[in-house]
């Protein structure tokens, strides 16, 4: 009752963000640095998905895996069918999840898909302050 009253079920939730990036990453048959940098910026991204009472389901650690992969697409490349498949979601699911998130996060899309962010830039909040 008191995490419906909060607007955050997930915090009763058993799932944990790292352990399933790490196995939606491994079923996708990623190296370990996309591994990496899928969880480095999982924790502000999931910290912004808290703040503004996002679910923290499948759709969401899609996006997060893609978003990962459009960052450093020089180490893996993977389509948003792959990423959808083996995080059993739709892509217009994925795609939805991947928008929300840009925008909550503040981050012009058309800069993003440009490769105007990197890394470090979503993990310090620099893109921010544009």
């Amino acid at each position: 009752k008191i995490a419906t009253y909060f607007r955050k079920p997930w915090v009763l939730s058993q799932k944990n963000l790292a352990q399933e990036i790490e196995k939606y990453c491994s079923e996708l048959g990623m190296q370990r640095a996309s591994i990496n940098t899928a969880l480095q910026i999982s924790v502000p991204i999931e910290q912004m998905g808290e703040g503004t009472y996002m679910m923290m389901n499948a759709g969401f650690t899609a996006a997060i895996i893609y978003i990962s992969i459009r960052l450093n697409s020089h180490l893996a490349h993977r389509t948003q069918r792959e990423i959808s498949t083996a995080c059993r979601v739709t892509e217009v699911t994925l795609r939805n999840n991947y928008k929300i998130i840009l925008k909550n996060m503040r981050m012009d899309k058309k800069k993003f898909e440009k490769g105007f962010y990197t890394v470090e830039d979503i993990v310090s909040g620099a893109y921010k302050n544009e």
